[in-house]
């Protein structure tokens, strides 16, 4: 009897967080400001710094800045297509995963970005700012596709 009055409880407060937490994905607000991760402000203008001990090194960090530039401009498949090819340098990359996962979302693949948000978030360890970042794409994901 304890055991179901502590499942009921903690399956209440989930449901709680849940609703109060639906992002509201689709504004004016730049991709950089609202999605990019603390990875620009570990790796912008430092030479031997994050961008050196990051997978891939400084090559995949401009892979990424590149792809952030054509998904600014709308340019989903380009932007894919860069990512990708940054995941073929570093598989383990969890920023880039979280990245492709935002791409698969705006191309409305929703089952797509959920896997590949949950993929960012299985490798970013204890980056909570990422695993927060991958959560909202997730659930979005989900709301926008229960309206379809």
């Amino acid at each position: 009897m304890k055991q179901m009055v502590i499942f009921f409880f903690l399956a209440f407060c989930l449901a709680v967080i849940q609703g109060c937490s639906v992002p509201g994905y689709r504004s004016a607000t730049p991709y950089r400001q609202k999605y990019e991760t603390p990875l620009k402000t570990f790796h912008s203008g430092a030479e031997g710094g994050w961008a050196a001990r990051r997978p891939g090194g400084a090559v995949v960090t401009k892979i990424q800045e590149q792809a952030w530039q054509l998904m600014e401009m709308g340019e989903f498949a380009a932007a894919s297509q860069r990512i990708e090819r940054g995941l073929r340098i570093a598989p383990k990359d969890e920023f880039l995963w979280s990245q492709l996962a935002q791409v698969r979302l705006e191309q409305q693949d929703y089952e797509q970005a959920r896997y590949l948000a949950a993929k960012s978030s299985d490798l970013a360890g204890r980056n909570v700012s990422l695993i927060s970042k991958n959560r909202e794409i997730i659930l979005e994901a989900d709301r926008l596709s229960s309206q379809q």
